[in-house]
């Protein structure tokens, strides 16, 4: 009697995964990595006039740490992300434990609740915070007729507590969905152990709950820390002038200014500035959740 041989998948069928993938591959490239690199390579060429040459120089780069004024707009729009990240951090956190744990039976409203500021355009929301912050607005009026000021409060609107809180407000969601969607999978077991043990609530959430959702908690940063440090719109129509950060300077670049290679300049300085800001949070959260398990086990 033959021995039966199992049959051998077919090419084809060994390469189904690549080619379902595939189409996402070529989006991206097409929409993303080509359309980034040309706009990176501008950094490298020259402006003549109102033409832009296509000759290697490392000039736009040294203007750009010559003029100290460009720095320090991109090292406050960092800030700026990095203080939103925070907050919304601090404000979904419990919410999310909340949901993810106790809130069974109203998790559906809840997440209806956090997701409400999603289902508004930008403008709507910009105009809705100027309508409670200004001179005239809900909570200036509330301070007059409580007698806690004199006058209007000028400081609620065109400035960078005015621009970070309409941001907060936008994207609360982004960090809430991260860290809620990590919190969900949490073995309950496990901090059910550690109260049996003797833990403390806050030595469960230090030793066990933290550690196991820190993937969310980059994941929400991420979220957060790259539209605030990019972003335009909030920050020009709420900030003021003293929220001006990096990004009015490259539109004025790419617009007024004409001068393409110095505005790609700036943003590549940016972006690469955001990435390793990123990359060495990844790494400590990595290495802070390793060390923790390492010590629970």
């Amino acid at each position: 009697m033959t021995g039966y041989a199992p049959t051998r998948p077919s090419r084809l069928v060994a390469l189904r995964p690549y080619l379902l993938v595939m189409p996402l591959v070529i989006l991206l490239a097409a929409g993303v990595f080509v359309p980034m690199a040309i706009f990176v390579t501008y950094g490298f060429w020259q402006k003549a006039g109102f033409n832009v040459v296509e000759t290697f120089t490392l000039d736009n780069f040294a203007m750009l740490i010559e003029r100290t004024i460009y720095l320090r707009l991109i090292g406050k729009a960092i800030f700026y992300g990095s203080i939103a990240s925070v907050i919304t951090l601090l404000l979904a956190y419990p919410l999310a434990y909340l949901t993810a744990t106790r809130a069974r039976k109203a998790k559906g409203l809840v997440l209806l609740a956090v997701l409400v500021p999603l289902y508004t355009s930008d403008i709507v929301r910009i105009f809705a915070w100027r309508s409670v912050l200004g001179g005239n607005g809900l909570i200036n009026q509330l301070l007059l007729s409580l007698g806690l000021v004199d006058e209007p409060v000028s400081w609620l609107l065109f400035s960078p507590f005015a621009a970070i809180l309409a941001l907060c407000h936008m994207l609360f969601p982004f960090m809430f969905l991260a860290v809620w969607a990590v919190l969900e999978q949490l073995d309950m077991s496990l901090v059910e152990a550690a109260r049996d043990l003797g833990a403390r609530r806050f030595t469960v959430l230090r030793r066990v709950i933290l550690p196991m959702s820190l993937l969310g908690v980059f994941a929400g940063t991420f979220f957060v820390f790259i539209p605030v440090t990019g972003d335009y719109l909030y920050i020009n129509m709420l900030g003021g002038t003293g929220g001006v950060t990096i990004t009015k300077a490259i539109v004025q670049q790419f617009g007024a200014a004409n001068n393409w290679p110095f505005g790609s300049a700036m943003a590549t300085t940016t972006m690469l500035s955001m990435f390793v800001l990123l990359l060495v949070l990844g790494l400590f959260l990595s290495r802070l959740s390793s060390l923790r398990m390492f010590k629970n086990g």
